[in-house]
């Protein structure tokens, strides 16, 4: 929570996995340190209560302005989930592994009846939430309070709605939402069992009892200012083919904080963001603290969209 929203609603996210980064060095420009995050587009749901198949991130027929269905009121919910072993926000196949698909599941047993919710926004798979926002449209007769109490039970114990309200009826989870909060944790060492699912660790392919890895806070600090403002991100993100949207971002804030222990952690507000930006600034910014990128380079890729790499 917390940052410069507007009280239409907010998300805050909370990133575990690992991040990607961009290169200017003979390499591939995109590196992914690790699993895979997402799959490009959602599939249909064979399952009648779960509704119709999913639009993809990007649909050019869906209407900013859409308003709740005649006879419906809209409401506001604000959910948090640990998201380590789901498949992100958006639904899947099978729609046990997301976010949306349990929520959309329990609201259709409940209320009898196909529930298409719209979230403040998309999360890669492995991404925690501490309060991310959705819309529901309802009968004018379900209060606020019947569908917090009925969605505060027949969700797994990684899913838990906190606050359902009533909104206007052209309130958009999505369009409504003002901006966003990403926080990433780093650790400059080797993860515990307890900590692997929450972090990143830059060290987790060395030797059991390595050193831990020098990091360069002040470094990761001077680039990470360069991604203050107002830019175009082509260099921070997967650009898919026939997304009309502009890459131009903006960025409020940009924190990297030393918590002690071995743990760094970033922290990021903008208004919205890219596919994979998140992951791709943060895994570049850990190029730049382990010394492997210079601050220099690393400011060329922010006010030099597209910079071509010798890959």
């Amino acid at each position: 929570g917390g940052g410069h929203w507007a009280p239409a609603g907010h998300s805050a996210f909370s990133w575990t996995g690992a991040p990607q980064f961009t290169s200017v060095v003979p390499s591939t420009a995109t590196v992914q340190a690790s699993r895979s995050t997402q799959t490009d587009a959602p599939r249909p749901v064979a399952d009648p209560l779960s509704g119709p198949a999913r639009r993809p991130a990007y649909d050019p027929s869906a209407s900013p302005g859409s308003r709740a269905e005649p006879g419906l009121i809209r409401l506001k919910a604000t959910c948090e989930y640990d998201g380590s072993a789901l498949g992100g926000w958006m639904i899947q196949a099978n729609p046990e592994e997301s976010v949306q698909g349990v929520l959309e599941r329990r609201l259709a047993i409940y209320l009898k009846r196909a529930v298409p919710i719209a979230g403040s926004g998309r999360t890669d798979a492995g991404v925690s939430a501490r309060a991310q926002v959705f819309h529901l449209d309802v009968e004018p007769s379900r209060s606020p309070a019947e569908m917090l109490r009925a969605l505060q039970s027949g969700l797994p114990p990684s899913v838990r709605v906190t606050a359902v309200e009533a909104a206007t009826q052209d309130f958009h989870a999505r369009h409504s939402c003002t901006g966003k909060r990403y926080s990433y944790s780093l650790l400059t060492r080797q993860a515990s069992p307890f900590e692997v699912r929450w972090c990143w660790s830059l060290a987790e392919r060395q030797p059991a009892g390595s050193p831990d890895v020098a990091f360069d806070l002040a470094a990761t600090g001077d680039a990470a200012c360069s991604l203050v403002g107002v830019h175009d991100f082509s260099n921070f993100c997967v650009l898919k083919p026939g997304d009309p949207r502009s890459p131009i971002r903006h960025l409020r804030s940009c924190a990297v904080v030393d918590e002690g222990g071995g743990r760094i952690r970033v922290t990021v507000e903008a208004d919205r963001y890219l596919y994979k930006q998140m992951r791709m600034m943060v895994g570049t910014l850990a190029q730049v603290g382990m010394g492997r990128l210079s601050v220099e380079a690393f400011r060329a890729l922010v006010l030099e969209p597209q910079l071509p790499s010798s890959s």
